[in-house]
């Protein structure tokens, strides 16, 4: 399929900052001030205060793990497939480098019952996020639009994935009285 550089680089820009985003959200969520959602019903309102130190730790950990590039996702995205459409690479190395790392300090944190599921789904986006980041790499440098075109559905799917996880987090920081 003969497609235009533009067409490639503005579709890979929108995967590049949907990535960006993901890890953006992720650590900002895991920060993140908010009003507490309803107790589910016939639970506690709060729950024991050990278990409630557990929890922020937990989420404070996790927060310092997921650091992504600084500045805006979108600027970042234009600099990394500017670069990598003049054959540097060396972007889309360091951020997966460092996405590596974070997977693997994600890996050997041990969350409190109360956050078990959510550091599981947690863990599998951001190794889905880190697989889409590489195949993103390899598709740029073979200027594969097919390749880029598919990553767009798998991009979106990730983000959806975030703001369910997002809301998630939410859930388990109102039910122990962390705002």
């Amino acid at each position: 399929m003969e497609v235009g550089r533009g067409t490639v680089a503005g579709v890979a820009a929108l995967i590049v900052a949907l990535v960006a985003a993901v890890a953006f959200l992720l650590g900002r969520e895991s920060t993140r001030q908010s009003a507490p959602a309803p107790a589910p019903t016939g639970a506690p309102s709060i729950l024991p205060l050990g278990d409630a130190a557990a929890v922020r730790d937990y989420f404070e950990r996790v927060a310092a793990i997921q650091e992504g590039p600084a500045g805006d996702p979108s600027s970042v995205a234009n600099e990394l497939l500017a670069a990598s459409i003049g054959g540097d690479s060396s972007g889309f190395d360091k951020l997966i480098q460092g996405a590596e790392n974070g997977l693997a300090k994600l890996r050997d944190v041990q969350p409190p019952a109360a956050c078990t599921e959510y550091h599981k789904k947690l863990t599998a986006l951001l190794g889905d996020s880190l697989a889409m980041l590489r195949s993103l790499k390899t598709a740029l440098a073979k200027q594969d639009a097919d390749g880029i075109a598919g990553l767009a559905a798998q991009a979106s799917a990730l983000q959806q994935r975030t703001t369910d996880l997002d809301a998630d987090a939410t859930v388990i920081k109102s039910r122990y009285g962390l705002h």
